[in-house]
């Protein structure tokens, strides 16, 4: 009897039932009537190669040897094309050359081979620019609205053009009667001093405040929207930032 039959076991490796994945070593015990070592379930005498990054070590039966076997899974991907999130959650499959471990954070952008990365297309970061620019600049002007119910708001314009019928003496129109009814009304509120004209003369005023408000924001709108229009770089776009004096705002507001 050799030296190795007479130890009471010998060292085994297991591997899982389900995937054959390596668990462990084991121990194969002798049997003292036979003087050989059975191996447990699930287990083998050779032993699994060395630990490869994305590799699971699995037996193969039908050839009697380990090999390794792709292991991605818990492991989370994007389709470069569709941006769609791939979850590996099987042993043996790997990515794909049309996946990439880099998540997209803008759902507009696209991948780009050349330096392994998602990229904004310029197309979209122009009109991201011009967009930005217009939202800054309206509501620079909606500022002039503050503190006006919409409904007062819908009705500057009609406003305006019973001013100018008050103020040329043709008291008789629609519009004119409109201010007249909004004077007569602000008198019953307690302004004793309000008159038709008074209120058509601060309706002018109050216009007048406003469009020279609106001068320069629209001209700074429409400039800076051009200048992002024809921008051809990444810099140029970057190099555009909408601001506005708001000290010119506040002179203006609730006019």
């Amino acid at each position: 009897m050799t030296e190795n039959a007479q130890a009471p076991y010998i060292t085994a490796y297991s591997y899982a039932p389900e995937t054959n994945e390596y668990k462990g070593e084991t121990r194969a015990y002798i049997s003292p009537r036979e003087g050989t070592y059975p191996l447990p379930a699930n287990a083998t005498l050779s032993e699994p190669p060395a630990i490869v990054e994305r590799k699971a070590r699995c037996w193969n039966e039908e050839v009697g040897a380990w090999e390794q076997v792709d292991d991605y899974r818990g492991a989370t991907y994007w389709n470069k094309a569709t941006k769609e999130r791939v979850e590996i959650k099987e042993l043996g499959v790997a990515p794909t050359t049309e996946m990439t471990d880099i998540e997209p954070t803008d759902m507009q952008s696209e991948w780009d081979e050349a330096t392994s990365a998602w990229k904004v297309p310029f197309a979209v970061l122009k009109e991201r620019k011009k967009s930005e620019i217009i939202a800054y600049y309206d509501n620079i002007l909606g500022l002039v609205k503050k503190g006006y119910s919409q409904g007062e708001i819908d009705t500057w314009d009609l406003q305006l053009r019973g001013a100018e019928d008050i103020l040329a003496g043709k008291l008789d129109t629609t519009r004119a009667k409109f201010v007249i009814s909004l004077a007569n009304a602000r008198v019953a509120a307690g302004d004793a001093e309000m008159t038709p004209t008074i209120l058509s003369e601060r309706i002018f005023e109050n216009a007048a405040k406003a469009a020279a408000l609106q001068s320069p924001v629209m001209g700074k709108q429409g400039a800076e929207w051009k200048l992002a229009d024809a921008a051809t770089t990444e810099e140029e776009l970057a190099a555009i930032v909408p601001s506005f004096d708001l000290n010119l705002v506040e002179a203006y507001s609730n006019v």
